[in-house]
């Protein structure tokens, strides 16, 4: 693999993933420290308003630990790189919900919601690029499908481009 490719596949698809990762990581350890000492390690500056929604999802018993462990697992899944389309998946949601927080409830954390959301189109950008060479070259499909028909290329591959499907008359 040349070291542009190298290069390319670090910082388009390994970076924003461990960046991602290590943000919900290091949140759902803040908020399970949290809810065992009632200190945060890390704690940024909260409006009013967003101090009540905050107490509010914590009164309610169940939802602040869930909402950590969804944190903590989704976390888990970037960083080690095991099955992260499933950790994004499962973020994603929590991610809608901070930015939404911080445009409407908190806005001097709306920099860091923007960071959440650029690192996680990175990280989709980079990941499930249409047809990449890698994932071509490591997976080969068969030729045919189990019911004899021919499989038809990639509508993204050169291949595809160059020779269109006959139109119908």
């Amino acid at each position: 693999m040349p070291l542009q490719d190298l290069m390319s596949t670090l910082f388009l698809v390994h970076a924003p993933r461990t960046v991602l990762g290590l943000l919900f990581l290091v949140s759902a350890i803040d908020g399970f420290w949290a809810m065992a000492t009632g200190n945060h390690l890390i704690h940024p500056p909260v409006s009013p308003s967003g101090r009540l929604f905050e107490q509010g999802l914590q009164a309610s018993g169940f939802f602040w630990p869930f909402l950590k462990l969804i944190n903590l697992i989704g976390g888990l899944s970037l960083v080690f790189n095991v099955a992260p389309a499933f950790g994004l998946a499962l973020i994603a949601p929590v991610m809608a919900t901070i930015v939404l927080f911080h445009a409407f409830l908190n806005p001097q954390g709306l920099p860091m919601a923007g960071i959440l959301v650029v690192t996680a189109c990175r990280h989709m950008r980079g990941g499930t690029a249409a047809c990449p060479d890698t994932l071509q070259s490591s997976v080969r499909a068969p030729l045919s499908r189990p019911d004899g028909c021919p499989r038809l290329p990639c509508r993204h591959s050169a291949a595809s481009r160059a020779s269109p499907l006959p139109q119908r008359p």
